[in-house]
């Protein structure tokens, strides 16, 4: 095979550049826009946590709703909600949380142990994912619970298959037009004679 030009390698090293350079640009992206969905889904989590938190307690392993469960229901939309105790009984919940699957896990036995709150996500490979936050809870029989906030991820996934499918439609276009710019670029540096922008030194 006989060694590129000149123009040719000028116009190769023209569409990597740009093909890095969008990658980089893809990359980040789709990132920032991850980042910002899941902060929107963790937001409407926490509010839903703390509509729920106050309307129940928990004592010997039973859980008394302090208003009536059908505003409790219907406050809480697409978020669901499950109160287990320390040994990862399941007392209370809404009826979403046996739909999402909202089990007790190692993420909620983390938070029992370390008496603090805990985010996951929990992959699920046959459809959506499940966003979580595992809440300590103190019963007032002095016991602990937790209480296991979740949402899916149904929409965050779908806007980030969109975008990825708008990147592999857009990116081969790209890379052909920056390939067809960098020929146009080396062919108009390979005509221009050498020198022809230098002004004579004398008078």
């Amino acid at each position: 095979m006989p060694p590129l030009s000149i123009r040719s390698r000028l116009a190769v090293a023209y569409a990597l550049g740009t093909g890095i350079l969008l990658l980089f640009s893809f990359a980040a992206l789709y990132r920032t826009l991850a980042l910002r969905l899941q902060a929107q889904l963790d937001s409407q989590i926490e509010e839903r946590m703390a509509e729920i938190r106050p309307l129940f307690s928990v004592s010997d392993g039973k859980v008394a709703w302090l208003f009536d469960r059908n505003v409790v229901e219907q406050s809480t939309a697409s978020v669901a909600y499950a109160i287990y105790n320390q040994e990862g009984n399941y007392l209370d919940g809404s009826p979403l949380a046996r739909v999402y699957n909202l089990a007790f896990d190692e993420h909620s036995q983390k938070a029992l142990d370390e008496h603090g709150e805990s985010w996951a996500t929990i992959a699920n490979w046959s459809g959506p994912s499940l966003r979580v936050r595992n809440i300590p809870l103190t019963g007032s029989d002095g016991k602990s619970y937790v209480l296991v906030v979740g949402a899916l991820m149904d929409r965050l996934d779908e806007d980030l298959r969109q975008l990825g499918a708008s990147m592999l439609t857009l990116g081969p276009l790209v890379l052909i037009l920056g390939g067809f710019a960098g020929t146009w670029l080396a062919q108009g540096a390979w005509k221009r004679p050498i020198g022809a922008n230098l002004r004579p030194s004398g008078p």
